[in-house]
């Protein structure tokens, strides 16, 4: 007996003995379990962290001190006295944040808040 938990419907429970008198189990709906693909096999899925929402890198850069300048669109770069080059975040506040972005925002504020040496 295989478990498949989804954080929005009660758990399913999944037989593994396929046998000719019931059909193959569904695969839930994307939309319910907030995951945008069904996963690796059909019984088990591992759990993926939740994205962050580009308003939510923002106030990061914010509270880690980077100010924010104006770009094309839903662009916006930003920039902070201690980091060389600058930060360009593409989204608009309620979109998902790719994790490219994620990466390049955290990498940022551990260059700005990491003690300098010497």
């Amino acid at each position: 007996m295989f478990v498949f938990a989804c954080a929005t419907t009660e758990m399913i429970l999944l037989s593994n003995d396929l046998r000719g008198d019931r059909p193959p189990p569904q695969k839930p709906s994307a939309k319910l379990c907030g995951r945008r693909s069904w996963g690796r096999s059909l019984y088990f899925r591992e759990w993926e962290s939740v994205p962050k929402k580009i308003r939510e890198l923002k106030q990061l850069l914010r509270k880690a001190g980077f100010q924010e300048l104006p770009g094309k669109g839903s662009h916006t770069n930003w920039i902070h006295p201690l980091y060389a080059g600058k930060i360009t975040v593409s989204g608009q506040d309620s979109f998902d944040a790719k994790p490219y972005q994620e990466k390049a925002i955290l990498s940022a504020i551990q260059d700005v808040e990491k003690p300098k040496d010497g």
